[in-house]
């Protein structure tokens, strides 16, 4: 419903979010299992350090797609979504206890802890929450089915990662780039775009993570109207008091700078597809030579 009234998909990534935490879980994901479940409760002392160390950071519980074998030992992954230089980095734990003796935080001041190696390849992960919300199940699981065996390692399920009205949607890391309202056939062409360095289908580009929500605007409005594909051609030089968002674009040094004009609309959508139709806004650029 949210595509057919018209509501736009940029600017509906989480927003100011650039530090991620993912753990591997084997157990099913519960309604609220990333604040609410046997796991959520035994990491309690890191989330709530994480938070309040990093409050640009975020937690994910993962799992391997299934059929796939995740081997011995658990899955953690650490993205630093930072621009000029993000980094992705991994470890195998033995169990979850041993959480409670890492410094997740001190990654982020470049001090590795021990077992973390950093990730050269990224990671995708696509939502399959379906006790959050049974869209994601059935677009999210149509997606992942459809991944070749060669793009397997990149992706991983995922617990809710937000704004799953645009289910199947995922969030390529360590970028934090969030696209939406996927197909099957969508799979194997984001995975290999992303590969490459480059975003995939602006139409489906929700938005950068890191940035707030309506830099992500501009951000996307400037990349739909000059094509730019590539991840990190575009630099945020931030908001000014009057509301202004500056880009530059790395390879020309040219600026981009933009307002956003922010309208109610009359028209209901779905914020999920277990809530009531709510209203929703509307976004205008405009453009300051």
């Amino acid at each position: 419903m949210a595509q057919e009234v018209g509501e736009e998909i940029l600017g509906s990534a989480p927003q100011n979010t650039d530090f991620w935490l993912l753990v591997e879980s084997r157990s099913p994901f519960s309604p609220k299992v990333v604040k609410e479940s046997p796991l959520a409760d035994l990491l309690r002392p890191l989330m709530d350090h994480l938070s309040r160390t990093i409050p640009s950071s975020r937690v994910q519980f993962i799992r391997r797609p299934r059929g796939q074998d995740s081997g011995a030992g658990l899955q953690v992954f650490v993205a630093d979504s930072r621009l000029p230089s993000p980094r992705l980095y991994g470890a195998t734990v033995n169990s979850h206890e041993d959480l409670s003796n890492i410094d997740i935080a001190s990654i982020r001041e470049g001090r590795l802890p021990e077992g973390f190696i950093e990730h050269k390849e990224p990671l995708i992960l696509i939502c399959t929450h379906g006790k959050r919300d049974r869209c994601c199940a059935v677009h999210g699981r149509a997606f992942l089915k459809a991944v070749t065996e060669d793009n397997k390692r990149y992706v991983w399920e995922s617990s809710h990662i937000g704004g799953h009205r645009f289910a199947a949607t995922c969030v390529t890391l360590p970028l934090g780039h969030y696209f939406g309202r996927l197909q099957a056939s969508d799979a194997n062409l984001l995975i290999e775009q992303c590969l490459r360095g480059l975003l995939y289908d602006l139409r489906s580009f929700r938005g950068s993570a890191p940035l707030s929500k309506l830099a992500q605007i501009v951000e996307g409005r400037i990349r739909q109207s000059h094509g730019i594909l590539e991840t990190d051609a575009l630099e945020y030089m931030g908001e000014s008091a009057s509301g202004l968002h500056t880009f530059t674009q790395r390879a020309t040094k040219r600026e981009f700078r933009a307002r956003v004009k922010t309208f109610e609309r009359d028209e209901l959508r779905l914020k999920s597809c277990n809530a009531a139709p709510e209203p929703f806004q509307e976004h205008q650029i405009q453009w300051v030579e």
